[in-house]
């Protein structure tokens, strides 16, 4: 609403949120961080220049790409299609999951030391 030069609704709507009449210094400060917001230069471009932040949405894309989500949840019905008994079939998902959580154990220790 502050962006859209609706201050009085603006104002009206943070009274009831906050349950209290005076809201001048918390608006203000909105006001003033609706401005520092505008004056940002293709927002979405600097989010994407932190490689933090694009690892983070690329690890997720390519484990919805290769499936490997699927394949971790339906372990056990998979491993008992291909012939483990019930039993063996937990054990193995539990195995698999064991060595997963392992990778990541010695993933990250590499990622502090480096």
């Amino acid at each position: 609403m502050i962006e859209r030069g609706q201050h009085e609704e603006a104002k009206t709507k943070l009274r009831r949120i906050r349950g209290v009449n005076d809201v001048s210094q918390e608006f203000d400060y909105l006001v003033a961080a609706s401005k520092e917001s505008l004056s940002i230069e293709h927002p979405w471009t600097n989010l994407l220049r932190w490689p933090h932040l694009t690892m983070a949405i690329m690890i997720l894309f390519f484990q919805q790409l290769t499936g490997i989500n699927v394949i971790m949840f339906y372990a056990p019905v998979l491993f008992n299609t291909i012939g483990f008994t019930t039993d063996a079939s937990l054990m193995s998902a539990v195995v698999t999951g064991s060595v997963k959580f392992a990778a990541t154990l010695v993933s990250i220790y590499g990622q502090v030391g480096a």
